[in-house]
């Protein structure tokens, strides 16, 4: 399933236009980026992402789900351990 298909399921309704803008610059901008770029990516858009209500599981799972779509495997592990840091952080 395509990134445009996974957007009209249901789970995305109720998300902010803007939270989801965020996630699919995220994947256009990280394609390619070293881990600390990615990084860097990610803190540039986790004010628009933490924004407004808190997302369900659901909806959050849901999100992951996209930004995973196209990374490999390795990449998938190294954007986890980014977000796990990051969470640490904020």
């Amino acid at each position: 399933m395509n990134i445009d298909e996974m957007l009209k399921e249901d789970v995305f309704k109720n998300i902010e236009p803007e939270r989801i803008e965020a996630v699919l610059k995220i994947i256009e901008e990280v394609k390619g980026k070293n881990p600390t770029e990615v990084m860097l990516i990610i803190m540039k858009y986790s004010k628009v992402l933490n924004s407004g209500r808190k997302l369900t599981k659901e909806e959050t799972d849901a999100m992951m789900k996209i930004l995973y779509q196209n990374l490999s495997e390795e990449e998938k592990e190294q954007f986890k351990s980014i977000l796990k840091l990051l969470e640490k952080v904020n």
